[in-house]
């Protein structure tokens, strides 16, 4: 990932506010219409739209790589995801198509927008690599669960204190140190690093997926 950790923090912000302000993105974008945004506001946009662009291109080359008609491309229709640690006896591998033993694979099991849910058979060598997609796809909710779940045991926002959502994002991202974007920002890093290495780097070939390495567990 080449976004300084500056500007992830800027994006960091960017991204906690949209999602507790839901008219925050149509007060900047009215400021830019307007030309009354500031600098700071006008860099913001820059990093969050190139920090866009990013996260879509390694997507895209994962989608490449394990086919386009990959289950994995259906994580953006989703809102959750399960995990169980062994398949069925003689379950296929929805990416690699091998037949998998019990303890070979993981059964994924999709909920879609509409509340269907899919249940797929993975080797667990993908199980990397599918956390992280989900992770990229999913970025915005993903930072918000360790932070919902903060702001559920602060006493200012249980009482509901009369703050403006500034002084509420500013708590967040300077909480001890500004803990939630350095994680984040890690695991971002960490994240792009694999893919670009194991999996971007590589041509999307049956050949290569069949002989993929086993990732390290998530």
């Amino acid at each position: 990932m080449s976004t300084t950790y500056p500007e992830f923090v800027t994006i960091f912000t960017f991204l906690v506010r949209s999602h507790l302000d839901s008219s925050y993105i149509t007060k900047v974008d009215t400021s830019l219409k307007n030309n009354e945004a500031t600098a700071s506001t006008k860099k913001m946009v820059q990093n969050v739209r190139e920090f866009h662009a990013m996260r879509r291109n390694l997507i895209q080359k994962v989608y490449e790589h394990v086919g386009c008609d990959s289950f994995v491309t259906h994580f953006v229709r989703c809102i959750g995801i399960e995990q169980y640690n062994c398949v069925p006896k003689k379950s296929i591998c929805a990416i690699s198509h091998q037949t998998l033993t019990p303890d070979q694979g993981i059964l994924v099991i999709l909920r879609q927008n509409n509340g269907q849910l899919l249940p797929y058979a993975v080797h667990t060598r993908f199980k990397r690599v599918l956390y992280n997609v989900w992770f990229l796809i999913h970025l915005p909710q993903e930072i918000m669960i360790t932070i919902h779940h903060w702001l559920r045991n602060q006493l200012w926002w249980q009482t509901k204190t009369a703050l403006d959502y500034e002084e509420v994002v500013r708590r967040i991202v300077t909480y001890n140190d500004g803990i939630f974007i350095k994680k984040c920002y890690v695991k971002l890093k960490d994240i792009g690093s694999h893919l670009q290495s194991d999996v971007v780097s590589n041509p999307p070939t049956s050949v290569d997926i069949l002989t993929a390495k086993p990732g390290r567990k998530p």
